[in-house]
């Protein structure tokens, strides 16, 4: 860590009150007019220097520590979770329509948008405001499910809750994106069903105007699936990131979002995140103090409409 280039920044964008040496770094009790703005700042400044700051609340003023930043993990499993991922979504699909190649692209074409608009999203994310987690994507079980969902690495820090926030509504947002027009386009293609789908709710309902038993529309479906499942709020989900920016988990959320990953036929991930939520730690944002803006909280709420009313969707299906 360079310890003056750390000092200088520092001091450039706050204002020092006191200063204690640690161990493994400095502390600083500082205040500044614009502390968020300030905090960013520095966060870049002090990127090169092998630094990590962290900020929290110390009464009327601001505790900023600053030890040596880890060292940045670049994971050899995500090619290999890719790659069984797809190997297991096209097997199920072959127990689903068969060894048509056609039939077999047309029901695995949203899932694998989904897989691919899903990292994009938390690219995206990453380019915006640096650094700030990778996910692992959990394949399925061959013939049961194709595909389970997304755990978000804990090694890398958030700068801050809107960073935190925007990791999992990007993935989400891009996510729905891939499958909404599949449904669309695939209501208007003719073509043949690759099941009967029984007398439901939904089938009753609007059964005239959109075929469940094509391909595509059942593709999407699973798809749509996976991402509401992804935006429950439990531990390193797409959906767990959001709401910890807005308010802190409860135990509460993680039980009902178990339950709900089980009875919606995700039992096996249900286990995963249950054990994974005591051998790994919870990826807290680097600055505490600054709440998250008001217009992400809005379209937080909004997309909670969104996922409310596909899950209704999906249970009268």
């Amino acid at each position: 860590m360079d310890e003056v280039r750390v000092e200088e920044a520092v001091r450039r964008h706050f204002k020092v009150i006191d200063f204690y040496r640690l161990e493994d770094g400095f502390e600083y009790v500082v205040n500044a007019d614009q502390v968020s703005q300030a905090f960013i700042s520095l966060y870049h400044d002090i990127q090169g220097a092998g630094a990590l700051p962290r900020l929290r609340q110390s009464g009327r003023n601001y505790s900023l520590t600053v030890s040596p930043a880890p060292r940045e993990r670049v994971s050899k499993l995500k090619p290999a979770l890719l790659a069984v991922s797809v190997a297991a979504l096209m097997v199920y699909s072959y127990f689903q329509v068969g060894d048509s190649y056609r039939l077999l692209l047309l029901f695995s074409l949203p899932v694998l948008s989904l897989l691919a608009l899903h990292e994009a999203g938390r690219i995206v994310a990453n380019r915006k405001w640096g650094p700030g987690g990778f996910s692992y994507m959990v394949p399925g079980i061959p013939a049961i499910v194709p595909f389970m969902g997304f755990i978000t690495s804990p090694s890398a820090f958030p700068v801050n809750r809107d960073q935190q926030f925007d990791l999992g509504f990007t993935s989400i947002v891009l996510a729905l994106v891939s499958v909404i027009p599949y449904i669309l386009v695939g209501n208007l293609l003719p073509l043949a069903s690759i099941s009967k789908p029984g007398i439901t709710i939904m089938s009753y309902l609007i059964g005239q105007y959109i075929n469940f038993g094509n391909p595509l529309i059942s593709g999407s479906l699973f798809a749509f699936t996976i991402t509401f499942v992804n935006f429950l709020p439990t531990w390193q989900l797409d959906g767990g990131l959001m709401v910890d920016s807005v308010r802190n988990r409860s135990l509460g959320m993680d039980l009902l979002s178990v339950m709900l990953m089980s009875l919606m036929g995700f039992f096996v991930f249900a286990l995963i995140i249950i054990f994974a939520q005591g051998s790994m730690g919870f990826t807290n944002p680097l600055d505490t103090v600054t709440p998250l803006s008001r217009n992400r909280k809005n379209m937080y709420y909004a997309l909670i409409i969104v996922m409310a009313v596909g899950f209704l969707f999906l249970a009268l299906f």
